[in-house]
């Protein structure tokens, strides 16, 4: 082994990325490199700066180009503007990207990184990988084809032989108290991830009529606490836990370990200054058996391919063990991308396939390397600090779809959800994260928020009509069905009736006519307003909702809205190009000055 070290760094929202680095880490193991893994922001950036550091960056994007929430810190350290130009001379570097090309920002964060990388005098051997998931063998089809090359380079760096075989190694170790006993945290911080605040569930009600296709809840959560504070615009960050459903069929399949879930236990790594813990290993929230398989083990995830590099080395049955194999190699992609991707099939059902590969499993430990934990999950805070003091309500669509699997998919966090009781003196482990919404409350403000997407907004009216008594609120909101999704209906008309001249709502029902009519539309009906709104009294506009298509169409209605209005602004009609070209700028100038915001999610 020489003196070098590879430096794995992932920017991780879902998992995905942490995954991958992980893999590769493993695998530098099975090599005799040596090598570190962690988040970015657990990173010292001044270890980039030592002699003989090889950087490998793993890194997604979420929302319209953002940052992973593990990567802020590191992002912003790199991006200041008294950093030298020369900082990271002599520094090789890897990117791998993780995305989705059917949005707008593909793969934006992995580009930005690269850049900035070489800006600062980093030189990287290699293109950066742009892993997509619209690839017919998914994130797979770009990433196993680049790390041939990535191995091949590294290679240069290293004396390996490629060839040995991957041995299994334990990232964690399991330690089990002598009972000791438990104490619960009695912490008087504000709530974060190590020590949320439990709050108790006051209500579970649906928000859509139960003809409708789609279950949407409204809950509200007792917040009578100095340790969750929050201001309109935030986002309420929760730890799901799997279903009672899922958590018997783990419980069937791994009989034969005779699990005691009153155990206690503590998860430890094996390679403490090559490998951390997440904060979802903490021992304040992982505390016994139980807590390890109801609140870490994610059961309803779908396995990725570095479960079944795991489980295919751990197999000893002949059969499964070539089914597994075959998983894994270069012609069974197609099948494993049928079996698994495709139907969106969970770890629980692969585990129930694999019966024999199971009682190979003879200890919790290789659970833990096995599954991954369950992710925290966001939410937009729908309910306003002044109006409903000391709760907060959320606004959340279930997620439930149909693949040619028999048993419908359910969303980890949404399904759970749906299905608690507030009678059950239910209490969720949640904390607070600040908004992406930055407003000055003096000025007007237009609101689009169709669906979901209008939580945000009523925290966000609410606080400026009832605390602070502001008009100029105007919300254009889309559903597919006045009878059906109109969420907030009563609430919005009481307030029109009270306060005519602060609220102007818009609503736009999808379905409701043989044309269908959107946001967009109505946006265009009110051209005239909405430009002198954000051209003459300076009106922030906010987005909200899904990622998808709406944030990409809403823009291009703005900039129709500005090309409608250039004659206002001195431009010739009939050059129609240089009009065009404006629009596209103004627009853009728009979301430059944080006059034009988005906060959206997939």
């Amino acid at each position: 082994m020489n003196g070098k070290k590879v430096i794995i760094l992932y920017g991780s929202q879902t998992g995905n990325s942490q995954d991958i680095a992980e893999r590769i880490w493993r695998r530098t193991k099975t090599l005799n490199v040596n090598s570190l893994v962690t988040s970015f922001d657990q990173y010292d950036l001044n270890g980039l700066l030592e002699k003989d550091i090889i950087l490998l960056c793993v890194c997604s994007t979420t929302g319209q180009g953002d940052v992973p929430d593990n990567m802020t810190k590191f992002w912003k350290k790199i991006m200041r503007k008294n950093i030298p130009e020369n900082l990271l001379e002599g520094l090789e570097f890897f990117t791998i990207g993780l995305g989705d090309s059917t949005y707008e920002k593909f793969n934006f964060t992995a580009k930005k990184l690269h850049k900035r990388l070489i800006q600062l005098g980093a030189s990287s051997p290699i293109e950066v990988c742009l892993c997509d998931e619209q690839h017919p063998n998914g994130i797979e089809g770009a990433f196993s084809k680049w790390m041939q090359s990535f191995w091949k380079t590294l290679g240069n760096f290293f004396n390996f032989n490629l060839e040995k075989p991957k041995s299994y190694i334990h990232k964690f170790r399991l330690e089990y108290p002598n009972n000791e006993k438990i104490t619960k945290l009695t912490s008087t911080q504000p709530a974060n991830e190590i020590e949320p605040f439990y709050a108790k569930l006051l209500r579970n009600d649906r928000a859509t009529d139960q003809d409708h296709w789609q279950n949407v809840r409204l809950l509200e959560f007792d917040c009578n606490t100095e340790r969750v504070k929050y201001e309109p615009g935030d986002v309420l960050v929760m730890r799901p836990s799997n279903t009672a459903q899922n958590v018997q069929k783990f419980l069937d399949t791994f009989q034969h370990l005779n699990l005691d879930l009153n155990q206690q236990i503590r998860i430890v790594s094996n390679y403490p200054n090559e490998f951390e813990l997440d904060n979802e290993t903490n021992e304040n929230l992982i505390k016994t058996v139980g807590d390890l398989i109801y609140n870490y083990f994610d059961l309803n995830s779908v396995p990725k391919q570095s479960f079944f590099e795991i489980f295919s080395q751990i197999s000893q049955n002949e059969l499964e063990k070539e089914k597994l194999e075959e998983f894994l190699s270069a012609e069974g992609q197609e099948d494993l991308f049928n079996y698994i991707y495709r139907p969106r099939r969970t770890i629980v059902e692969v585990f129930f396939d694999f019966p024999n590969t199971c009682k190979s499993i003879t200890d919790l430990e290789t659970l833990v390397d096995l599954i991954p934990a369950i992710k925290p999950r966001s939410f937009s805070i729908a309910s306003s600090p002044h109006v409903h003091k000391d709760k907060i309500q959320l606004l959340i669509a279930v997620v439930e779809y149909k693949t040619r699997l028999y048993e419908t998919r359910k969303g980890t966090c949404s399904y759970w959800l749906s299905k608690l009781n507030p009678k059950e003196e239910t209490k969720i482990p949640i904390w607070i994260k600040r908004g992406s919404f930055m407003i000055d409350f003096k000025k007007p403000l237009v609101c689009i928020g169709p669906g979901t997407g209008v939580a945000p907004f009523r925290s966000i009216i609410n606080e400026r009509i009832f605390k602070y008594g502001l008009a100029h609120n105007h919300l254009y909101f889309g559903c597919r069905s006045k009878n059906k999704d109109f969420y907030f209906e009563d609430e919005w008309k009481s307030i029109m009736n009270s306060y005519p001249d602060q609220l102007h709502l818009h609503p736009a029902f999808s379905r409701d006519q043989d044309e269908k009519i959107y946001v967009q539309d109505l946006m265009l009906l009110n051209s005239d307003v909405i430009f002198d709104l954000i051209h003459n009294q300076k009106s922030f506009i906010l987005i909200a909702g899904n990622s998808k298509r709406m944030p990409e169409d809403v823009l291009a209605t703005l900039e129709k809205i500005i090309k409608n209005n250039a004659h206002k602004l001195g431009l010739n009609e009939t050059d129609q190009e240089k009009i065009e070209e404006f629009a596209k700028k103004y627009v853009l100038t728009l979301g430059i000055s944080n006059q034009l915001q988005m906060e959206t999610w997939s």
